[in-house]
């Protein structure tokens, strides 16, 4: 055996044994070949390897002597040959951009690293501007940890795909978007389990794994550094495992760890579990992707609860949150068909009560299937069938249904005609990308590459999105073009994503109020309804927001509009910190966003919030840009001029006059209609430099005349106010 070969052997089967410095090369070197493995091909990788043998041995020295906790500072980089092979290059290249790691924290059981991806040029790796990463190897566990900025949230969940880091990035991209609405940046987290590791052990191995890099911040909020690690980078404290796909029962074991661990966030780290929101059991996710569809059937004058019942086709089955929950929204629904990695479901002619009720019991039966299914409840004609059977055969009301003759299909192409059917909605609440353009190429999810449809081959007049990446942004236009009723993914599900958010920012609060954890639990449940109601508020007016860009953007489908409408509130987001919020006349938008059980016992900690300034950037930008779309699309708007005039005029009292006249489209458009009116003209009139000359031009507003004046006084009319004097009686309450 040659010696480059030697090595390799060595470096692969060496005992990757605990404490890890026993064997750190080992473990070096087989972090960042599986890491490596995400973004070339196993060959590429060992070619190189083999090739550069002697400058892989001084790579792996190097990353021991960058992260040794005796050095007094960092290494000099080491400079590979002129003739070492590119994949070395990549390699030193990621060494470089790798600011930490556990390797020498004596009680650590996964090897983990941090990658700041600013730091390097390896075009092959898929990233985002000022993207973190942290990345966890064990030979039982591999995952990723993906962030946007130092403060994200998203998911952590579990995979079967080779390809995790992919599958991480693209629901990145998904989350990203989605969080505009709430404080952080977006994040998502992809573990892969081998099989003969349990999925809760591999879990507990990841977060400690991740933990073990991440500064700590003490009763008083200063930083505190993580022990036995050498960090190359700046504080980095902010670290949250929502649940997701796989880990929606494990928020417990990861705030157990955290506990533990003595992390600052304690049992907020992970949202849900005994002490949050549970997301299953409040159906949030789907309520909000439901609040999406009775918005488009309200524009389309159909009434969920009234007239014939809502057909839907589906992607997932009654044991899912999404689907499940979804399914049993109402009992005037008429499930067609659906399908899972598993099973296809077919009723042509369901009974909307009957099947209702059997819908429920699935819900409730612990992991159930379609195959449980009572086949009594179906419609004569209807059939469930596993996806590898044979040829299905095809009634004449399944052929009809499907506009199909022939007589036997197979699984395949039946899902495919599942696609076609005419129906109100396209339910999609399962894992996979299905919806595409036409002749596009998807990179990643190859289990589901022959059941992929043109947007514009979809027969539901809505797709409702509550899963993440079910169409590609291609398909969606395509769908729109040909006439159907589609947002994105971050707009149709951002409840979820909304529910963690208000239950972190609620348990800081109480990490500074005297309070035992059994009486803030009690309030976290009372207080649960009015939060639900607060997230759901907000699925809706994002959508109608869309409709209003959709008017005055008639060339952009809501689609494409939707993905500038919410980069618009992370840009705006972006402006408005420069603003100085804890002056005491935000006091009130800050105090609305917390239930009204929590403002009247807890004002004064309220208006303290650690996080005041990064909570009302993210209020006030949703606020304006929902209020007023049609002034950050397509056209430039002073953000901090649209700020004074929205809080000095008192703009945001037309949110509950909308509010209260949600089911009534005319009278939605004639109060947005009329709010765009008078802020445009504001503009056009109104430019101060100090907010107080805001404030003397409002009033002496009220007492003139002209057509501005007018088109005021009408406002004021029509929308209740909320303070006579918004300035003198907010900082005269306080």
């Amino acid at each position: 055996m040659c010696g480059s070969n030697i090595i390799l052997t060595m470096l692969f089967y060496d005992t990757l044994s605990f404490p890890m410095t026993q064997h750190p090369r080992s473990w070096v070197f087989s972090c960042y070949h599986a890491y490596m493995k995400q973004i070339f091909s196993s060959q590429c990788i060992d070619d190189g390897f083999r090739e550069g043998h002697k400058d892989l041995d001084f790579l792996l020295s190097y990353f021991i002597q960058r992260f040794d906790l005796n050095q007094s500072s960092c290494s000099d980089s080491f400079i590979l040959s002129e003739k070492a092979p590119y994949i070395l290059r990549v390699l030193k290249s990621l060494i470089d951009a790798t600011v930490r790691t556990n390797l020498y924290v004596p009680e650590a059981k996964v090897f983990t690293i941090k990658i700041h991806h600013d730091l390097h040029n390896v075009t092959e790796i898929y990233r985002t501007p000022g993207m973190i990463e942290l990345f966890v190897f064990h030979p039982d566990v591999e995952g990723v940890h993906l962030r946007s900025s130092l403060v994200s949230r998203g998911g952590i969940r579990l995979s079967d795909r080779e390809d995790y880091r992919k599958e991480a990035f693209d629901l990145l991209q998904t989350q990203r978007l989605k969080n505009a609405v709430v404080v952080p940046d977006g994040a998502k987290a992809v573990l892969r389990i081998k099989e003969n590791t349990s999925s809760e052990q591999g879990y507990r191995l990841f977060i400690q794994g991740l933990l073990d890099v991440m500064d700590n911040l003490d009763d008083q909020h200063k930083p505190v550094p993580a022990q036995k690690v050498r960090a190359l980078d700046g504080v980095d404290s902010y670290l949250v495992a929502a649940p997701d796909k796989g880990t929606a029962s494990y928020s417990g074991i990861a705030n157990e760890i955290a506990l533990r661990s003595g992390f600052w966030l304690k049992d907020a780290f992970a949202s849900g579990g005994k002490t949050g929101y549970d997301h299953k059991k409040l159906g949030i996710t789907s309520k909000g992707t439901w609040v999406s569809v009775e918005t488009h059937l309200n524009h389309l004058k159909r009434d969920m609860e009234k007239g014939e019942p809502i057909s839907i086709v589906g992607v997932g089955d009654m044991s899912g949150d999404v689907f499940g929950n979804g399914l049993l929204y109402s009992q005037n629904i008429k499930l067609l068909a659906a399908f899972d990695h598993r099973h296809i479901f077919l009723d042509p002619n369901p009974d909307p009560e009957r099947s209702y009720r059997e819908r429920c019991r699935l819900f409730h039966l612990p992991k159930s299937s379609w195959m449980d299914y009572d086949v009594s409840v179906l419609s004569p004609e209807g059939k469930i069938v596993p996806r590898n059977s044979a040829p299905v055969a095809l009634s004449p009301a399944l052929k009809k249904m499907l506009t199909l003759s022939c007589d036997f299909i197979t699984p395949q192409d039946l899902i495919l005609a599942l696609f076609k059917i005419k129906c109100d909605v396209l339910w999609l609440a399962g894992i996979g990308t299905y919806v595409i353009g036409d002749q596009e190429k998807i990179i990643g999810d190859e289990g589901n590459t022959l059941l992929r449809i043109p947007g514009n081959k979809v027969g539901a007049k809505i797709i409702a999105e509550g899963a993440n990446l079910g169409c590609t942004q291609k398909g969606r236009i395509a769908f729109a073009q040909a006439g159907g009723i589609v947002n994105i993914d971050a707009i149709d599900n951002c409840a979820g994503v909304l529910c963690s958010d208000h239950e972190v920012n609620f348990k800081i609060l109480f990490q500074s109020i005297p309070i035992d954890e059994e009486n803030r639990n009690d309030i976290l449940q009372e207080v649960t309804p009015e939060m639900a109601r607060d997230v759901l508020n907000q699925n809706y007016w994002q959508n109608i927001s869309l409709y209003r860009l959709q008017e005055k953007h008639p060339h952009l489908t809501r689609s494409e509009l939707a993905v500038n409408f919410l980069e618009a509130k992370k840009n705006l987001k972006t402006h408005l910190n420069k603003v100085n919020f804890q002056e005491t006349h935000w006091d009130s938008y800050l105090l609305a966003y917390f239930p009204s059980l929590i403002q009247e016992k807890f004002f004064s900690y309220i208006l303290r919030h650690v996080l005041r300034q990064d909570l009302l950037c993210t209020i006030l930008s949703n606020h304006l840009i929902d209020v007023l779309p049609t002034f950050w699309i397509g056209r430039s708007t002073d953000p901090l001029q649209a700020l004074n005039l929205y809080h000095v005029f008192e703009l945001s009292r037309v949110r509950q006059m909308v509010e209260n006249f949600r089911n009534d489209t005319k009278k939605v458009h004639d109060y947005l209609t009329l709010i765009e009116e008078v802020f445009g003209k504001l503009c056009d009139n109104c430019f101060k430099e100090s907010l107080k000359q805001y404030q003397d031009f409002r009033d002496e507003l009220e007492h003139s005349s002209g057509d501005l004046s007018s088109l005021w006084k009408n406002f004021n009319s029509q929308c209740q106010f909320i303070f006579k004097d918004n300035l003198t009686e907010v900082e005269a309450h306080h």
